[in-house]
């Protein structure tokens, strides 16, 4: 992961979020190994929420069953962060619930530029 303050950096180099720091369940009876991924899945994009909340999202790669590309999955994780504000390694989460209102999700969208 690199973090910069400034969208045009300087950026820095931190620890690589979807690496497990330790053994972890992955939502199957196998146990990954320290270095594993925990994601099965390449980041796409960092989703702000309008409460301060970010979820990472990411493409699993050739899961769609009719081979299209544009069929295939993504992986929705919450992130996590330290007192100090560091990104938390990414926990898989078999099940979780996101609830939003109408009004901050239109909120969210106003405050949202796409380029």
């Amino acid at each position: 992961m690199y973090t910069a303050a400034s969208p045009l950096g300087p950026f820095s180099q931190g620890s690589d979020i979807n690496k497990a720091m330790v053994n972890v369940t992955s939502g199957s009876s196998s146990e990954l190994s320290l270095g594993a991924h925990t994601i099965a899945a390449q980041q796409s994009f960092v989703l702000p929420l309008p409460d301060g909340r970010y979820l990472w999202a990411g493409d699993r790669w050739q899961s769609a069953g009719d081979g299209f590309k544009s069929h295939d999955y993504q992986a929705w994780v919450p992130m996590e962060f330290d007192s100090n504000g560091t990104i938390m390694p990414l926990q898989w989460l078999k099940d979780w619930t996101l609830e939003l209102g109408t009004a901050q999700l239109l909120s969210a969208l106003d405050r949202t530029s796409y380029i």
